[in-house]
């Protein structure tokens, strides 16, 4: 952990990575979790305390444990940003008379877009466990130890 101006320099970027995230959940072309992941960092090197009220809050802490167990994010994160992409640019596309400007919508939604579907999906419970099921050639049937490799 820093002390003099190195931390208070961590703790401030964390703080301001930590609204700008906020305004991620709510602004779709800003993304939530680099931001968050930028706060994690900051705040362990600055502030243990802040580190433990991120990782711990109900809301924002689930990004972050999603991503590190699983360097993914959920599918109805992913649906919520992406319709909320596509109605944002649609509102503006009809709302804005300016042809350069709605160009620049256009272009900020597709790429918003492109970032948020390459990311990785977490696979949902039952889908991991067919794949086990169907790996192991027993349905049903837990793992036979004599069979792992190590």
């Amino acid at each position: 952990m820093f002390t003099g101006w190195k931390r208070v320099w961590f703790l401030a970027v964390g703080q301001v990575s930590v609204g700008l995230a906020v305004l991620g959940v709510f602004l779709p072309l800003l993304p939530t979790t680099p931001f968050l992941l930028l706060a994690a960092y900051c705040f362990l090197r600055s502030s243990p305390a802040s580190y433990h009220w991120l990782v711990t809050h109900p809301l924002l802490g689930q990004f972050l444990k999603d991503w590190q167990l699983h360097r993914a994010i959920r599918r109805s994160v992913k649906a919520t940003a992406s319709i909320t992409i596509i109605c944002l640019a649609g509102a503006t596309w009809w709302l804005t008379p300016n042809s350069v400007l709605r160009c620049l919508t256009l272009l900020g939604s597709a790429i918003g877009l492109i970032v948020i579907l390459r990311l990785p999906t977490i696979p949902r419970p039952e889908t991991v466990q067919s794949q086990h099921q169907q790996s192991n050639g027993k349905a049903g049937l837990a793992p036979n130890p004599a069979r792992t490799l190590y």
